[in-house]
């Protein structure tokens, strides 16, 4: 995050690349791996609910700082997958706490959501042609991109044909990743990995200490 902080303030967020060199090698790194390091930053909203109490203040105001310094790098990175992640973890966190509110709360909340949302435009420019939204607003308006995924799904396709053609694993040269968790671990290590991979979180288990 540091690192795409830095490049955004020599280089602002109108950049040919996505590529964001490291700050402390120099060494360029893909947007798309950048991203993979900010993935826990954007559900900062379900991990530090408003109503959890248990969590200080300057935690929380730590948090926020966190969050947004990382929505800015997404922006930065034309990560639509973060933007995705994070609408998703405030959605939840709103689901969360909605129900552990009585009405006064939740009428407070909503019209605070909606202050937000009236004052916001007055300052930032909600459009996609805005200069902090160069590269995610042309990513996004991109629509046969964005509706295959970034190209990916004639990957994911591919590696399911081949997942079926070498069970045990495929890798060569032009070999590309599959963008999927499932079926990059398919490629290396074959179908009994991939579908142990998916089962895993669906397996009921017990983890007992004892003192």
């Amino acid at each position: 995050m540091i690192s795409i902080i830095i490049n955004l303030r020599e280089g602002g967020f109108s950049q040919f690349t996505r590529e964001i060199p490291l700050f402390w090698s120099g060494q360029g790194k893909k947007a798309t791996l950048m991203a993979a390091y900010l993935t826990f930053n954007m559900c900062i909203p379900v991990i530090f609910p408003v109503k959890n109490k248990s969590i200080s203040i300057y935690l929380k105001l730590l948090a926020g700082i966190i969050f947004i310094a990382s929505l800015l790098s997404v922006f930065r990175l034309g990560s639509r997958t973060l933007l995705l992640i994070c609408i998703l973890a405030i959605i939840i966190s709103l689901i969360y706490i909605l129900p552990r509110q009585n009405i006064k709360e939740n009428s407070k909340l909503f019209f605070a959501l909606a202050l937000f949302i009236i004052i916001l435009p007055q300052f930032v420019p909600i459009n996609l042609d805005a200069e902090y939204l160069s590269v995610l607003g042309s990513r996004l308006q991109e629509s046969n991109n964005t509706s295959s995924a970034g190209g990916r799904t004639s990957l994911w396709l591919q590696s399911l044909e081949k997942l079926f053609e070498y069970p045990f694993g495929w890798q060569g040269v032009g070999i590309r990743y599959s963008h999927n968790l499932w079926l990059d671990v398919a490629r290396y290590s074959g179908l009994i990995p991939f579908i142990l991979l998916i089962i895993l979180p669906y397996v009921p288990y017990e983890i007992h200490i004892k003192q």
